[in-house]
């Protein structure tokens, strides 16, 4: 769209983003050429599961328009698999399936399309409803396979770990952690003992390649450090401060909550993972306009008004960064200005969610002492 426009030279990706299908093309190499992943010839920055998942189509065809259809394909069941497991669970939880409007807004759908965070999203919820159903050894293997599938879930690991601490007196609760961790550790040994005897190196390479990544353009924090340098700041001394402080902000939620949290039933765990997932979507080196399928499904289990008006506002904004500004202009005001409202919107998000679940927060040494007394 838009192609030779004054406003859009190259034109706008409205509709079609081909640039990731080609992407998972490039990285799905290794089944057309007989290698294999988490190797030098083949490098990979997904974990397995997300692997196999992209690479999948590739078994089938190597015509780049079949793999494309393929690619699409998958996305719209998926697309579909999401939104049935989150209706059931707006059932479980009290909430109108018309909140599932939400899915057909332009950024959550345009995503969904292109982008595979479907997949470990429907992982994410079936750790969630697992949860609701008091199926600890099933909540701990989804939320094994969502790590395996994109590395954001292992977030959700302290929420489930205090929701199982809430009921470790309960014999029913300690079988099924002692089932759930057998699994995991049974598949994660094999899986590792596989790559060694095939000379594979799947952590260490997903970590390396993650960890090299610099601040990207699109980020609070590459614009914070923009900003710094060009008040007259140090490059190294700027970078390095800007570092420490959004490192805090991105990750610091996870020691308040260990504190105090209270997650003994399902809206203070969906809520628990949304306080540790929302800093971590707004304040990273990176940011992601997709990251909206990690955020949308969880959030309107719980949210008020104010929050399912915020997540509204959030995808029409990520939409029109991601195509509508980034093709126009990445490096224009109006891009940099979506930047700023859109860390607005999540901080206030993150502000409410904090707000309702600071009500199931456990008790002070104090104030139990006082009931004590």
């Amino acid at each position: 769209s838009f192609e030779g426009s004054k406003f859009a030279e190259n034109g706008i990706r409205l509709v079609r983003d081909r640039y990731e299908i080609k992407l998972f093309r490039d990285r799905s190499d290794w089944i057309a050429e007989g290698g294999l992943p988490y190797t030098l010839e083949h490098p990979q920055e997904y974990p397995p599961l997300g692997v196999l998942f992209i690479s999948a189509p590739r078994f089938f065809t190597d015509d780049k328009e079949v793999f494309e259809a393929f690619s699409l394909a998958r996305s719209a069941v998926c697309f579909g698999l999401l939104m049935a497991l989150t209706a059931a669970l707006l059932d479980r939880f009290g909430r109108s399936r018309r909140r599932l409007l939400v899915f057909f807004l332009p950024a959550f759908l345009y995503f969904s399309l292109w982008r595979f965070d479907t997949f470990p999203a429907i992982l994410a919820s079936l750790m969630v409803l697992a949860v609701a159903a008091d199926r600890h050894a099933g909540a701990i293997v989804a939320l094994f396979a969502g790590i395996a599938a994109k590395i954001y879930p292992v977030l959700f690991v302290i929420p489930l770990g205090l929701r199982l601490e809430r009921q470790r007196d309960q014999k029913k609760t300690r079988a099924a952690l002692i089932r759930g961790m057998a699994i995991v550790a049974a598949l994660t040994a094999a899986f590792f003992l596989v790559s060694w005897s095939l000379g594979l190196s799947p952590l260490a390479m997903v970590y390396d390649i993650q960890a090299k990544r610099g601040i990207e353009l699109g980020s609070i924090r590459e614009l914070t450090l923009r900003f710094a340098v060009a008040a007259g700041f140090a490059q190294a001394s700027a970078a390095a401060l800007v570092g420490c402080v959004f490192g805090l902000l991105q990750l610091g939620a996870a020691l308040p909550l260990i504190i105090r949290g209270k997650v003994d039933a399902q809206e203070p765990f969906v809520r628990a993972c949304l306080y540790l997932l929302i800093p971590f979507i707004a304040f990273g080196w990176f940011f992601s306009q997709q990251w909206i399928i990690w955020l949308v499904p969880l959030a309107i289990l719980v949210a008020d008004r104010r929050e399912m008006f915020l997540l509204v506002l959030l995808d029409l904004l990520l939409f029109l960064q991601f195509p509508v500004l980034y093709d126009a202009d990445l490096h224009g005001r109006a891009f940099d200005a979506v930047t700023v409202v859109r860390t607005t919107v999540l901080i206030a998000l993150w502000i409410l969610n904090a707000l309702a679940l600071s009500r199931f927060a456990r008790p002070s040494r104090q104030a139990r002492a006082g009931v004590g007394a």
